[in-house]
């Protein structure tokens, strides 16, 4: 279809096109094709299926996270005790509480064990102290020097 460029603007400078059946004739005549082919794929091509794997994993885990949140805040809800009117819960008493004796504190012994202050080491320093019953932690007590010998209690 060949359109003369004056043929189509009017006086508004607004497009206006007629074409009739005879311009549709002689485009199609002229434009004849011999042949026609076109390809097509077999099989699904790998970009694509790589594209909507990902693409429906990443909606799927958002998708998740969100219903797994509410699930999740729907059983904590659930496992909050039920809130009491009064402000201190005592533990009731059983006769057997009742009828035991009083049980003292049993004061342990302090035991002690002297400890010799390494060379480099400062006063508020801690170090490691072997005792007979497992090793303890000394706090190197303010104006101590390096050689000066300490009492550490466990």
């Amino acid at each position: 279809m060949y359109i003369d460029s004056s043929q189509i603007l009017d006086e508004n400078g607004e497009i206006q096109v007629e074409v009739d059946d005879s311009q549709y004739g002689e485009y199609f005549t002229a434009c004849a094709p011999t042949h026609c082919t076109f390809v097509q794929h077999q099989g699904v091509d790998p970009n694509v299926m790589l594209v909507a794997v990902l693409g429906s994993f990443g909606g799927l885990m958002s998708g998740l996270k969100l219903a797994f949140q509410l699930l999740f805040m729907i059983h904590k809800t659930m496992l909050k005790p039920p809130k009491t009117a009064s402000a201190s819960i005592k533990p009731a008493e059983s006769a057997a509480t009742k009828t035991a004796p009083a049980v003292q504190n049993a004061q342990m012994p302090v035991r002690e064990v002297k400890v010799t202050i390494p060379a480099g080491a400062q006063p508020g320093m801690q170090m490691s102290v072997a005792t007979p019953v497992g090793s303890t932690m000394v706090t190197i007590p303010p104006g101590a020097v390096a050689g000066q010998t300490i009492v550490a209690k466990y």
